[in-house]
């Protein structure tokens, strides 16, 4: 199930409020993308502390990744296996 965007909220709304939607339309969604903000915190944080990580952000899916669960968990126990002391 995907939620279709009108054409009249990109004019009205997105194009008025986000600064440079004209020109790069992808880039300035991302930038002002709370999600895309939030874990590049995060990741800046478990950096400075040298703490090992990985982010994965799926497009277009939902929180609790309703399509990409199966991905989601093989990378989880992946990383599990990676970084867990014996």
């Amino acid at each position: 199930m995907e939620a279709k965007i009108g054409p009249q909220v990109v004019a009205n709304v997105w194009s008025k409020l986000i600064p440079n939607f004209a020109a790069d339309s992808a880039g300035a969604l991302a930038a002002h993308s709370g999600v895309q903000v939030a874990w590049s915190k995060v990741a800046e944080a478990l950096k400075a502390r040298g703490r090992p990580y990985a982010i994965r952000l799926f497009d277009g899916d939902v929180h609790g990744l309703q399509w990409n669960w199966r991905e989601r968990d093989r990378l989880e126990i992946a990383w599990f296996r990676d970084h867990m002391t014996k």
